[in-house]
């Protein structure tokens, strides 16, 4: 445990994993003398969705994970840095991304927010400039399709009554969450660490973001207003 860094191990008893054991109560004696019951609330199994190990996570260190009925690892914060994990993040923020580009189009199918000025000239300029960069390079896009996150979010706003059909309680605490999930975006694409100084809140931000989805998802396209 000392060598691989450990905090729990699990403990066989005629070959199976039936308890575990902490480091710090290794003290002396034997291994069984420390061992405990493996409560219900601290496995998972592995057919289980990530989340769920987010979630349990959020209230203690580790977590431990069966195969075949049997208990055969663990996972623990230090997991969530690995490559499997943030790439799992960085598809429900991409999805994440494309909801809110789908409903900027139906808010403004014929892209109303340019006249209507809903963006700052400043936020508006950088957009005109990536519009214009992707067009010297003959793709096929339009102004909608080169706002950022951010530019999406404050487009949004301006529909009365999308955030409220999304789940959020106020115009305040969506943007709350924007700004969170813009910046993760960015700290995952720039492979920056994830979980220092970001835990419990990572874990609720992924929450969020797959309610997000389940939000977009059932949501019917429904008229401008």
């Amino acid at each position: 445990m000392d060598a691989k860094g450990y905090d729990v191990i699990g403990v066989r008893s005629e070959g199976l994993v039936e308890s575990y054991a902490l480091r710090v109560e290794l003290s002396g004696g034997q291994l069984g003398d420390h061992a405990r019951p493996i409560p219900p609330e601290i496995l998972l199994s592995d057919s289980s969705a990530l989340l769920s190990a987010f979630e349990i996570l959020r209230t203690r260190p580790w977590v431990l994970v069966s195969i075949l009925g049997g208990v055969w690892g663990f996972i623990s914060l230090a997991d969530l840095q690995k490559a499997p994990v943030r790439m799992w993040l960085f598809g429900l923020i991409s999805l994440a991304e494309m909801h809110t580009l789908r409903l900027v189009r139906e808010s403004f199918p014929q892209e109303e927010w340019i006249a209507e000025n809903l963006l700052a000239p400043a936020r508006m300029a950088d957009a005109r400039r990536l519009f214009e960069k992707r067009r010297r390079k003959g793709h096929e896009t339009d102004l909608t399709d080169c706002l950022q996150l951010c530019d999406r979010a404050t487009i949004l706003k301006k529909r009365r009554g999308i955030f409220a059909e999304l789940g959020f309680d106020s115009n305040a605490k969506a943007a709350s969450f924007f700004s969170k999930f813009e910046d993760l975006r960015n700290t995952l694409a720039h492979s920056q660490d994830i979980v220092t100084n970001r835990w419990p809140g990572l874990a609720d931000l992924a929450i969020g973001v797959e309610r997000f989805l389940r939000a977009c998802e059932w949501r019917r396209p429904q008229s401008r207003r």
